[in-house]
């Protein structure tokens, strides 16, 4: 679906997306988030679902239904996505995922 944005922005208008990424990775995350959005910075976020704070996600985005929340697809798990934040893992190699039998 196109989005006719001249009906809502006069011709030549510049517009700001400001999309926040990875929510669930924290509380401390979640709640910059969904402050940011209470306060009308925000026009879209992802989460991610194996996270530890994914539940909080969930029933924020019950409650408000108007925002924009999208899914990420994920792959791994949460143990693994903490190991490369935090370098213990070095990267995901073909031998240990191969995604190329996953279609």
């Amino acid at each position: 679906m196109k989005l006719n944005f001249n009906r809502i922005f006069p011709e030549k208008t510049k517009l700001l997306i400001v999309h926040a990424d990875d929510m669930g990775m924290s509380h401390s995350v979640n709640s910059a988030v969904f402050h940011l959005f209470n306060h009308g910075t925000l026009t879209s976020a992802s989460t991610m679902a194996p996270c530890p704070c994914f539940s909080e996600v969930k029933n924020w985005s019950i409650m408000n239904p108007e925002k924009d929340i999208g899914m990420h697809l994920t792959l791994i798990s949460w143990r693994e996505i903490r190991n490369r934040l935090y370098g213990l893992e070095e990267s995901i190699s073909k031998e240990k995922y191969n995604f190329a039998n996953l279609a």
